[in-house]
């Protein structure tokens, strides 16, 4: 929780990245590759 703490403090829009991040790697499983 700490770290999380740390990387929101670093960059506003952590939370934005790290929820971009899952909806990829989700994705990524899903339809493999996208690109």
């Amino acid at each position: 929780k700490a770290f999380y703490k740390l990387c929101c403090h670093m960059s506003g829009d952590y939370h934005q990245l790290e929820l971009d991040m899952r909806l990829y790697l989700t994705q990524l499983s899903i339809n493999g590759e996208i690109y």
